[in-house]
């Protein structure tokens, strides 16, 4: 009987078999491949790296060599600087002990060439300066000491003269000097140096400040006598001086110092009648009191009445007015009855002469 060997084949085909499984089931992993390609790139970086470095320390070496060249260099010029000194020192002269500090750096240099330029200065001041300045300063003490010390007045006037009152000094200006205030108690006009006329006195006295004018404003008179005979000055071809009492001496002021314009002169005329200026177009003056107030009224060329005149009406209403014209007017406009007086001047240009006045039948009707 013939038996076959059935057992050891199968098992051989059993083990393939599971190999195959295996194999299928669990494939060879590729990520061992992937770390070798990484790894090989690490490693070509760091060669790249150590290359760079190595040419880096060559660099670094040339330049150290070059340093070493230029230091040696360096220490043979110092050397030769320090070989030199001594000879110049023994040939340079020596003019006094102390040893002489050269500048280290341009900065002293410059610094040292400033110490000296303001050296020279002071002394140049000293020398020259400072003389000036005090012959300056002294000049300015003697002029304000001479502002201070004594008394200086200049006096200017002005002379008017009006119908009732005689010709008068109407306008005193009085200016100060010096650098004082100045007390004035009276002044006085003295004529040709022997006769004194009293202007004004001044109770409480007129103070005048330092280096400022004053202006005084004078009274008029009714005339001027010497011993019951009648005087009367000529203020203008006469020799008029100004003196002012202080209350410890008389002072004679100055005369205002008169400046020639170097051009043609053009005079100047003022007439005027109760303080008022009137011209050749002025025919009559009427000067009359209202309300105890004096009032004057210019009637003109054209018949219009001015000046100091409210009143209706205003105007004659013609040219060439005559004195009965205004009569006339005064009677038919009661003017006379409101005026308590009133006096009418009759104008020859520049000369006034008396035209008619009131008539006591008139105030009393």
């Amino acid at each position: 009987m013939n038996c076959a060997r059935t057992g050891p084949p199968k098992v051989k085909f059993q083990i393939v078999f599971l190999v195959v499984i295996c194999l299928a089931l669990f494939p060879i992993n590729p990520s061992c491949q992937a770390k070798d390609k990484k790894t090989e790139q690490r490693i070509f970086k760091l060669e790249t790296t150590v290359a760079n470095l190595d040419e880096k320390l060559s660099r670094v070496a040339n330049i150290t060599n070059l340093a070493g060249q230029k230091y040696s260099d360096i220490e043979t010029k110092v050397t030769h600087i320090e070989e030199t000194l001594p000879r110049l020192a023994e040939t340079t002269p020596k003019e006094t002990n102390t040893p002489t500090k050269l500048p280290h750096t341009y900065f002293d240099a410059i610094v040292d060439i400033f110490q000296a330029s303001f050296m020279t200065i002071i002394h140049v001041s000293d020398a020259y300066v400072r003389p000036i300045v005090f012959l300056i300063a002294a000049g300015f003490s003697i002029y304000f000491a001479f502002k201070k010390i004594g008394l200086s007045v200049v006096a200017h006037y002005i002379v008017s003269g009006q119908t009732y009152s005689d010709t008068y000094i109407s306008k005193l200006v009085l200016t100060n000097n010096k650098d004082k205030p100045i007390c004035v108690w009276s002044a006085h006009a003295v004529i040709d140096n022997d006769l004194s006329i009293d202007l004004d006195t001044f109770d409480p006295p007129l103070v005048i400040k330092p280096l400022e004018s004053h202006s005084v404003s004078l009274p008029p008179f009714t005339s001027l006598s010497i011993a019951n005979d009648k005087y009367k000055p000529d203020y203008y071809a006469q020799n008029v001086d100004i003196y002012i009492n202080t209350g410890s001496k008389m002072v004679k002021c100055k005369r205002k110092p008169v400046i020639d314009v170097p051009f043609r002169h053009v005079a100047k005329l003022v007439y005027n009648f109760n303080d008022h200026v009137y011209n050749e177009n002025v025919k009559y003056i009427l000067h009359y009191v209202v309300e105890g107030e004096s009032q004057t009224a210019f009637i003109d060329s054209g018949g219009f009445i001015g000046n100091e005149w409210g009143f209706a009406p205003n105007s004659f209403g013609k040219a060439d007015v005559s004195e009965d014209d205004i009569k006339q007017m005064l009677t038919h406009c009661g003017f006379d009855r409101l005026f308590s007086n009133y006096i009418c001047y009759r104008v020859d240009f520049p000369k006034i002469k008396f035209a008619f006045r009131k008539q006591p039948n008139e105030e009393s009707a």
